[in-house]
């Protein structure tokens, strides 16, 4: 059975890449692209990123242990 991903999980391809954050799941184009990840990362220049990917493309992968993160109120 494929594995399903919640939104804001960290995911990455299976044939290796950065790690990308599951931004909505979907039909889109249309319907072209039937049940796929929207998924987000910043490339090396900290460049936003977005692209498509299948469910059978990717694999969890568990968050960073190091501490908690703390958000700033402006």
């Amino acid at each position: 059975m494929a594995q399903h991903f919640d939104l804001g999980a960290t995911v990455r391809l299976k044939s290796g890449g950065p790690v990308m954050t599951v931004g909505r799941f979907g039909d889109f184009s249309l319907g072209a692209r039937k049940d796929h990840y929207l998924c987000t990362w910043f490339d090396a220049q900290g460049n936003k990123r977005e692209s498509l990917f299948a469910q059978h493309e990717l694999e969890l992968v568990a968050p960073a242990t190091n501490g908690p993160s703390k958000v700033e109120r402006a």
